[in-house]
């Protein structure tokens, strides 16, 4: 509906500016003004044509249902009610609230006054190697994963240069080294 009267508005105007450029005498007011009269007539008759369920309300009737008039009793009373735009939305709580100086005080005292720990001894550890080294980085890799998986130690791999890939163990002492080495050969039965 409002395509139609905006469409009927939009041709009424073109029309009236075309009529309006063409009067060569100068009585473009005159003209202009019953143009304007016979657009909004036509307007009119369009809606008084429209079906009354698709007439929609203009302002001045919404308007009007908002305001009644002093002589009619409003049949609720709204006062009470407020609008969902104009009440508050709750905040939902600070993930990071303030902490107060006095907390932040304690805070500090306790991180500087704490003895330190003193570090552990860290065992360094070393690799060796297991095998010649291998010319494809993925037969590396496959013997790794067998090794890893049949002794139940990680084995690694390590690239030496172009087309030479080691396949290597950590250990911490060499007990620990010659138990992996002893065990490697056992499942391979290949002299490490």
């Amino acid at each position: 509906m409002r395509f139609l009267v905006g469409l009927i508005s939009g041709a009424a105007l073109m029309l009236l500016l075309a009529q309006i450029l063409a009067v060569p005498d100068g009585r473009w007011r005159e003209r202009t003004m019953a143009l304007l009269d016979s657009a909004v007539t036509a307007g009119r008759q369009a809606l008084s044509d429209a079906p009354a369920d698709a007439v929609e309300p203009t302002v001045a009737d919404a308007t009007d249902e908002a305001n009644p008039s002093a002589d009619e009793e409003p049949q609720e009373d709204l006062a009470g009610v407020e609008e969902p735009a104009s009440q508050p939305i709750p905040r939902p709580p600070d993930p990071f609230p303030l902490v107060s100086e006095e907390d932040t005080q304690s805070i500090v005292e306790q991180v500087f006054e704490s003895p330190r720990r003193q570090p552990q001894a860290v065992t360094e550890t070393r690799s060796q190697v297991v095998w010649v080294p291998f010319h494809s980085e993925m037969s590396a890799n496959g013997f790794a994963q067998r090794l890893s998986a049949a002794l139940d130690h990680r084995f690694d791999v390590e690239r030496r240069g172009p087309g030479r890939y080691e396949v290597v163990f950590d250990y911490r002492d060499e007990p620990e080294r010659d138990a992996v080495l002893s065990e490697a050969a056992q499942v391979t039965g290949l002299p490490l």
